[in-house]
C-alpha cells in the first residue's frame, strides 16, 4: 500500500491535534508495512498495540479539547473513538490468530489507516473549526 502523507487538507488548525495526527499516521503506515512485508506475528502484535495506545492517549487529548469548548457534537464523536478502538480489538484477535495475510492487510487499510483520514477530514476538522470559532 502506498503511503499516506500528511498534508495541509488534513490540519485541523489545532496544533497539538495536527501533530498527533502526524504521528498517528506514521504508526498507520508502520503497521501497514511490518504485515505487507510478511514481518512475525510478534511486530505485527507489538505495532498494533502501540497504534492502539497512542489512539487512546490521541482520543483523550480531543476529549478533553471537546470538554474544555463544550463541544456539542462531543457523544457522537466519542462513539467514533470507541468504534476505532473495537476494531483495533478485532485486528489484534486476527493477528493472534495468525489471519495476517493480504485479507488481514486489506483490513488494516480500511480499519485502521482510511478509517482515520476520513475521520479526520469528516470530524475532526470540524472540531477543530468549532474550536477556532470560540
Amino acid at each position: 500500500m502506498e503511503k499516506v502523507k500528511w498534508t495541509k487538507a488534513l490540519a485541523t488548525g489545532v496544533e497539538i491535534m495536527d501533530k498527533q495526527h502526524k504521528i498517528f499516521l506514521e504508526l498507520c503506515d508502520n503497521l501497514d508495512q511490518s504485515v505487507n512485508s510478511g514481518k512475525a506475528k510478534s511486530e505485527i502484535l507489538s505495532d498494533i498495540k502501540c497504534l492502539e495506545d497512542y489512539a487512546k492517549d490521541h482520543f483523550a487529548t480531543e476529549k478533553g479539547i471537546m470538554e474544555k469548548n463544550k463541544y456539542p457534537e462531543k457523544e457522537g464523536h466519542l462513539k467514533l473513538h470507541s468504534y476505532f478502538l473495537d476494531e483495533m480489538k478485532v485486528m489484534k484477535e486476527k493477528a493472534v490468530a495468525g489471519e495476517t495475510g493480504e485479507e488481514f492487510a486489506s483490513l488494516i487499510k480500511e480499519k485502521v489507516t482510511d478509517w482515520f483520514v476520513i475521520h479526520i477530514d469528516k470530524t475532526d476538522r470540524k472540531l477543530g473549526k468549532y474550536v477556532g470559532f470560540k
